[in-house]
């Protein structure tokens, strides 16, 4: 073909060299060996698990997701990982598990399907959210929870007072569905934490970098500031609010590098294919332990 083509794609990848594909397809000695299930038994299945263990190995790594163990308080011995004594807290950070995901999307609709939504809860993002968020709307409404749009620069300068009034549901919400919860028998409830103060759970979503302007925000602030949020009403309110945090890095992860440790979301989604361009369908969702 001897037409001249010029592609451009702002939201990832360029398109993938031939030297990329030949390494995936043919020098990946993938056609050499037989490949199983992980989940069951024998040669074939161990092949394929290692495979997959030292691919999570690699993503941890290089996105900084392994645990910190931090040094003990008397500024001794590092804390060993084997330690008997070792609880979460002990940590600097405990690290994330990796989900592997179809992209993006997936990991967006699986955290919307299994977050402990109540009626109480709340799904704040930001305007330069990717389409797929919006979707995730649907979820907090079935169990009578409300969602808010809010520009970026809001965050950006929102104070932790902010948050909590954001975490409340009144006039000012852009959406709710009350009259589902009345027909629907199942909507959350709100937990009871430890301290007796009633638990309501809050999820706060945003890009890293925007799909459409690449406008990367500060998200290490608005995180801190959701934190200090979640921190104050444990110890002041009757009811409780505790923000969790899911990043969008679909974006960019294809744009520069990620420090998972210094963002510290609760959640976070890449795609492999706007990293690399190629496979499609595969990405991958890193979890707070």
């Amino acid at each position: 073909n001897t037409e001249e083509e010029v592609y451009l794609d702002y939201a990832g990848s360029a398109l993938p060299t031939l030297t990329q594909l030949q390494s995936i397809y043919q020098n990946g000695n993938i056609s050499n060996q037989v490949l199983a299930n992980p989940h069951s038994f024998g040669p074939a299945a161990t092949r394929t698990r290692l495979r997959v263990e030292r691919m999570k190995k690699k993503l941890l790594d290089y996105f900084h997701g392994n645990p910190d163990y931090g040094d003990k308080n008397d500024g001794s011995d590092k804390i060993s990982p084997s330690s008997a004594s070792l609880s979460w807290k002990d940590y600097r950070h405990p690290g994330y598990d990796i989900i592997f995901t179809s992209g993006a999307t997936e990991s967006l609709r699986i955290v919307s399907e299994r977050f402990p939504w109540t009626i109480s809860s709340t799904l704040l993002y930001s305007h330069n959210s990717h389409t797929s968020v919006i979707g995730m709307r649907n979820e907090t409404m079935k169990q009578g929870g409300s969602f808010r749009c809010v520009n970026l620069e809001k965050l950006h300068n929102a104070k932790k007072e902010d948050f909590t009034t954001w975490g409340k549901k009144d006039s000012s919400s852009e959406g709710t569905n009350m009259d589902s919860v009345e027909e629907n028998k199942t909507a959350g409830a709100d937990q009871i934490n430890d301290h007796g103060q009633r638990q309501h759970h809050h999820l706060l979503v945003l890009p890293a970098e925007c799909n459409f302007g690449g406008d990367r925000a500060n998200v290490r602030q608005i995180i801190a500031t959701a934190r200090a949020a979640s921190s104050s009403s444990m110890r002041q309110e009757v009811n409780a609010q505790k923000w969790h945090i899911m990043l969008d890095l679909a974006k960019a992860a294809a744009t520069g590098p990620i420090n998972l440790q210094q963002l510290d979301p609760d959640f976070a989604c890449i795609s492999f294919y706007k990293m690399f361009g190629e496979p499609t369908g595969l990405g991958a969702m890193f979890v707070k332990k």
